[in-house]
C-alpha cells in the first residue's frame, strides 16, 4: 500500500482537482492522509465532504498552525503504507503516476523512485517543464534516462523536494525520520535526513506530477515573509549538525558545502546576499569557515596562474581544469596550453586552450607546468616529476596547489564498514566461453568447474540469518554463469533466502538466444535481471532485448551502459608481495565494494578468492590466508563481517594498484600469458 501525505493551507480553489487526480489512479491500494494546517477558509469543510464519499481518505486538522513540516509529521505518524510519496494541496498527478512508481520500488526494490515534475502557471496554458532532476551545470552533458542507479549514484544531482517521489516508509520509520518543524526549507532537511540511507533508485523520465504555480503557492507565500527569509541558515545548521551526529559529514562535506555556496552565490541582490554570509556567520561559525575556506586553495590557483610571468601550460585537461577556466574566464596568453597523456583528447579544446601530447612539450616554449589534475594526483604528480626530469629537465613542475577532496571521500568510504550488505557476488561456474584479456577473476586460468548447487543453498540459508534477508544486490556471475545446468536452481534459492534483492544474472550473452522457454520463464518468475556486458563479438543483442521482453524480463547492460565495451582492463599482480596493504586497499575499487562469496566464505573482493586459478595455470604459491576471508558459520552477526570487509587483508600486498589500467587496452581474447596479470 501507497501511503498519500497532503499538507493543506487554504487550498480550496485546488483541492478537489487534487483529490480528483489521486482518486482517477489505476493503482488502487493507497490510503490518503490529508492533514488541514488550520485553513481559514473552506478547505477543511472540503475535505471532509470527501472523506464521507471515500473511505481511503482520512483528515487530520491541526489545532495550532505548525507549518508544512508538521503537517506531513502529522500524516507520517499515522501512515500505515509500505511506501509513501507527499503531494502538495495546489498540485495535481497523472493517472498512472502510482502504477508506475510502485512497480518501479517492487521490481527493482528501490529505496526511492523520482518522476519528471511539469510546472503548470495556474489560469494560463503556459506549461514549462521542469525535471525534478535539473542537474547542475557540472552535469548538464550527461544522459538520465529512464532506469535504475545503483547505489554509487550522486545524490547532490536530485532536486531536494519531497514530491514526485516515492519512499519506503521502512527507512523512514528505522531511522526516525521527520521534517523540521516551523521552518520554511523543511523539505531540504528532509531530503538529507532520507538520501544517505538511498542505496539504489529508480528514475522515471515522464512528467507524472503537475505543480500549479500561483501567487498563493508555499514557495512564493512563506520563502519571502521577512520572518522565514532566514530559515534557510536555519535548515544549514540543522543539517550540518545531522550528519555530525552520524559520522556522515565526511562523505557528503563537498555535496554540504557546495548546497550552501549555491544558496548564497544565487541570491542576485547583493544586499540580500551580504545579509545571508552574515547571518550564516552568526548561526553557524563553523560552517561559515568551512565553505570559505574550501575556496582558498582554488584562488591560490588562481594567483598563481595571473602572477607566473614565464610562460607555461596547464598538464591534465580534467574536468577540475575544464569547471576552472569556465569559472573565471582564463585567457592568458603566457598560458600555451594543455598536455595529456589521453590521445583521445588531443587536437580538442578546454576552454581557450589546445590539448596537446607532452611530446609536444619541447616545441611549446614552455618554461613551467601547472599541474591541474584534481583526482589520484598523490600518485599521478610524482609521475608528471619524473617524466619532466627525463625528458624535459629545464621545465619546472609547479607544486600541487589544491587538495583531493574526492580521493579522500573514496578512502573514506574504502575503511567504512557498510550498514548492509549493498552488493554480494558468486561464480556459478568458475570457467568462461569467452575469456577475455586480463580477466580480474582468472576465469580464461581455469578449469571447467561448476558450483555446487547443496553448498550454494546451505550458504545463502546463513547469510539470509546473519542479514535478516537484507541484502541490496546479488550477483550470479562466473566465468560463465549460463554454462551451469542447474542456472535455474541458483537463481530459485538465491530468491527464496533474499526475497527483497535485486538479483542479477551477469552474462556475456553468448548463450542467452539459447536459453530454453524455461528459463526465461524463471526469470520472470523469481524477478532475475538480466545483464549483458556489450563485448565486440558477434551476438544480436536487439534479439536478446526483443526474447526478453516478450518474457517481461527486465534486461539491460552492465554499468548502465549500452555502448560497445572495446577496450580492456589491466589489474597487475604484485608477484613478489611486498606492496602497502593498507594503501592498496584505499585505492582499490573493487575493495568493500565487490563482495565475493565462496565455500562458506566472504572475501572483500574476487581477486583473493579466485588466485587459485592463476596459481595452478602460472605454478606461482602467491598464498590465501584464513585472514583473508571471513568464514560465515564462525560469527554471529552481519557487523562483524562488515566490519572484517572494510580491513585491509594481507593478500592486498600481492596488488599492484598503481600500476592499474582501465579502458585502455584494446579489447581482445586472452592469450593465457603471464603478463597480462603481471
Amino acid at each position: 500500500m501507497i501511503s498519500i501525505i497532503i499538507p493543506i493551507y487554504n487550498a480550496e480553489k485546488f483541492l478537489a482537482k487534487c483529490l480528483d487526480s489521486i482518486l482517477a489512479q489505476t493503482y488502487k491500494n493507497y490510503e490518503v492522509i490529508c492533514v488541514d494546517d488550520c485553513s481559514t477558509d473552506n478547505s477543511l469543510s472540503i475535505l471532509e465532504q470527501y472523506a464521507k464519499q471515500y473511505s481511503c481518505i482520512k483528515v487530520i486538522s491541526h489545532k495550532k498552525q505548525k507549518k508544512q513540516g508538521a503537517a506531513r509529521n502529522s500524516g507520517l505518524n499515522i501512515a500505515q503504507g509500505k511506501y509513501v510519496t507527499f503531494i502538495d494541496a495546489d498540485d495535481y498527478i497523472d493517472a498512472e503516476l502510482l502504477a508506475k512508481m510502485h512497480k518501479a520500488a517492487e521490481i527493482h526494490f528501490c529505496d526511492l523512485v523520482v518522476t519528471n515534475v511539469e510546472n503548470i502557471q495556474y489560469s494560463s496554458d503556459i506549461h514549462s517543464k521542469e525535471l525534478t532532476e535539473e542537474l547542475t551545470s557540472k552535469y548538464k552533458r550527461r544522459e538520465f534516462d529512464t532506469g535504475f542507479y545503483f547505489y554509487n549514484f550522486n545524490f547532490s544531482k536530485l532536486r531536494p523536494g519531497p514530491v514526485a517521489k516515492l519512499y519506503r516508509r521502512k527507512i523512514i520509520e528505522q531511522n526516525k525520520i521527520r521534517f523540521p518543524e516551523n521552518l520554511v526549507h523543511e523539505d531540504v532537511a528532509f531530503y538529507w535526513f532520507y538520501m544517505p540511507h538511498v542505496d539504489n533508485l529508480y528514475y522515471i523520465n515522464e512528467p507524472l506530477y503537475f505543480r500549479q504555480i500561483h501567487n498563493d503557492s508555499t514557495m512564493y507565500r512563506l520563502t519571502y515573509k521577512d520572518e522565514n527569509k532566514y530559515d534557510i541558515l536555519k535548515i544549514y545548521k540543522i543539517v550540518y549538525k545531522f550528519l555530525k551526529k552520524n559520522k556522515l559529514f565526511k562523505l557528503y562535506k563537498d555535496n554540504f558545502y557546495n548546497w550552501a555556496i549555491y544558496i548564497i552565490n544565487n541570491e542576485k541582490n547583493s544586499q540580500k546576499k551580504m545579509t545571508y554570509i552574515f547571518n550564516l556567520l552568526l548561526l553557524a561559525p563553523g560552517i561559515f569557515f568551512k565553505i570559505y575556506s574550501c575556496e582558498i586553495l582554488e584562488l591560490k590557483f588562481l594567483i598563481r596562474i595571473i602572477m607566473e610571468r614565464r610562460k607555461c601550460v596547464f598538464w591534465g585537461a580534467s574536468n577540475f581544469l575544464d569547471n576552472f577556466l569556465r569559472k573565471y574566464h582564463i585567457n592568458s596568453k603566457r598560458i600555451l596550453g594543455i598536455v595529456d597523456k589521453d590521445s583521445t583528447k588531443w587536437g580538442k579544446k578546454l576552454g581557450n586552450y589546445e590539448i596537446f601530447s607532452p611530446d609536444k612539450l619541447s616545441d611549446m616554449d614552455a618554461k613551467s607546468v601547472i599541474f591541474s589534475i584534481q583526482n589520484y594526483s598523490a600518485k599521478i604528480y610524482p609521475e608528471v616529476k619524473v617524466y619532466l626530469r627525463k625528458n624535459h629537465h629545464n621545465i619546472k613542475l609547479e607544486p600541487c596547489l589544491f587538495t583531493n577532496e574526492r580521493e579522500k571521500k573514496w578512502e573514506i568510504e574504502k575503511i567504512t564498514p557498510q550498514k548492509i550488505f549493498q552488493n554480494i557476488e558468486f561464480h556459478v561456474t568458475e570457467h568462461c566461453n569467452l575469456n577475455c584479456y586480463g580477466c580480474d577473476h582468472f576465469s580464461p586460468l581455469a578449469q571447467p568447474e561448476f558450483a555446487e548447487v547443496s553448498e550454494f543453498e546451505r550458504d545463502m540459508k546463513r547469510i539470509s540469518e546473519l542479514t535478516n534477508g537484507e541484502v541490496k544486490r546479488f550477483c550470479l556471475l562466473g566465468g560463465e554463469p549460463l554454462l551451469h545446468p542447474q542456472i535455474i536452481d541458483f537463481m530459485r534459492i538465491t530468491r527464496q533466502y533474499l526475497p527483497e534483492t535485486r538479483i542479477a544474472i551477469l552474462t556475456n550473452g553468448i548463450l542467452l538466444p539459447k536459453q530454453s522457454k524455461e528459463f526465461w520463464e524463471s526469470c520472470k518468475k523469481y524477478n532475475i535481471v538480466v545483464n549483458t556486458t556489450k563485448y565486440p563479438i558477434n551476438i544480436d543483442f536487439e534479439k536478446i532485448k526483443e526474447i526478453a521482453a516478450k518474457y517481461d524480463v527486465e534486461y539491460g547492460y552492465f554499468s548502465n551502459s549500452n555502448q560497445v565495451i572495446k577496450t580492456s582492463d589491466h589489474y597487475p599482480l604484485n608477484l613478489k608481495g611486498n606492496g602497502n596493504k593498507t594503501e592498496n586497499f584505499k585505492h582499490c575499487m573493487l575493495a568493500n565494494h565487490c563482495i565475493f562469496l565462496k565455500h562458506g566464505h566472504l572475501y572483500t573482493c574476487a581477486i583473493a578468492p579466485n588466485i587459485e586459478h592463476f596459481n595452478k595455470y602460472f605454478n606461482y604459491n602467491i598464498p590465501l590466508t584464513n585472514k583473508d576471508g571471513i568464514d560465515i558459520y564462525k560469527v554471529k552477526n552481519q557487523k562483524h563481517i562488515l566490519k572484517f570487509l572494510a580491513t585491509p587483508i594481507p593478500f592486498c600486498k600481492y596488488c599492484n594498484i598503481s600500476e592499474r589500467i582501465q579502458g585502455r587496452n584494446k579489447w581482445c581474447i586472452s592469450k593465457k600469458d603471464i603478463s597480462e596479470w603481471s
